[in-house]
């Protein structure tokens, strides 16, 4: 479920910022390249988000345990 939640998220989020990226992409002379920029930069897009949303959620669950020290926000201590 979680696997088909991401790909349409991917689809959604690549709909959206494809035309954003366009329009501030280099090379507006060459459409191939623009468009391949452009397809580019919302891939890294969504990578960034998803790595963004996977690291805060794995804090917000460490945050409280004795697993992670002290200086990292935790209550644990090595």
């Amino acid at each position: 479920m979680s696997a088909f939640a991401l790909f349409a998220f991917k689809r959604q989020l690549e709909n959206i910022s494809t035309p954003i990226f366009l329009l501030i992409c280099k090379d507006q002379d060459n459409i191939e390249k623009m468009k391949d920029r452009a397809e580019k930069a919302a891939i890294a897009l969504y990578k960034y988000l998803v790595y963004l949303g996977g690291s805060c959620v794995g804090y917000y669950l460490l945050k409280d345990s004795e697993i992670l020290p002290w200086y990292l926000g935790g209550t644990g201590s090595l």
